[in-house]
């Protein structure tokens, strides 16, 4: 089974299942897949639950820090090069306008959302992160990972989350969600 199929695998049991067991006691959270691993999955293929203003996509991914997610997330693009998404780490400098969507990965990240445009796609995995302004956050709880979606901050970079993501997820904010 090739990287793709077993990734496309891991991907619809982590939107089927948005509480995703993960081991609490080692790094693997499904036999085979590491937690960085689980989140660089989450990263690229919520792309595809996502709308951007005018119907454009994304082309650049940034993240925070060099860490594990980021070298899974390197892997997983290599392995697909039609995805038409790069990959880069964000400097805290004003080149991140190019940046679609930022992951704030690691403890070390300070969200400096000023060099960020204000349509990018702000994930973060540090709790308390989707109620500080963040769109998503990939919260760590006993056994699992689960996403937290704040359609407040979506809404006012003029994104739009699919029912779907928004049904599997835990939504704070907005008057009209699930």
């Amino acid at each position: 089974m090739t990287l793709r199929a077993i990734l496309r695998m891991l991907l619809i049991t982590c939107l089927s299942f948005p509480t995703l067991g993960l081991a609490q006691d080692r790094p693997t959270s499904t036999p085979g897949f590491t937690e960085a691993q689980i989140k660089a999955a989450f990263v690229m293929h919520l792309t595809s639950f996502i709308g951007w203003p005018d119907g454009s996509q994304p082309t650049q991914i940034c993240l925070a820090e060099q860490d594990a997610v980021f070298e899974a997330l390197d892997m997983l693009l290599d392995s697909k090069p039609g995805s038409g998404l790069t990959l880069r780490r964000a400097e805290q400098q004003p080149e991140n306008a190019d940046c679609d969507i930022v992951y704030f990965n690691g403890d070390a990240a300070v969200e400096d959302r000023a060099a960020v445009p204000s349509t990018a796609l702000l994930i973060g995995d540090r709790e308390g992160f989707a109620n500080e302004g963040g769109m998503v956050e990939f919260r760590r709880a006993p056994s699992r990972i689960q996403l937290i979606i704040n359609s407040d901050a979506l809404k006012t970079s003029g994104l739009v989350a699919s029912s779907r993501l928004l049904t599997l997820a835990q939504v704070i904010g907005g008057e009209d969600t699930p």
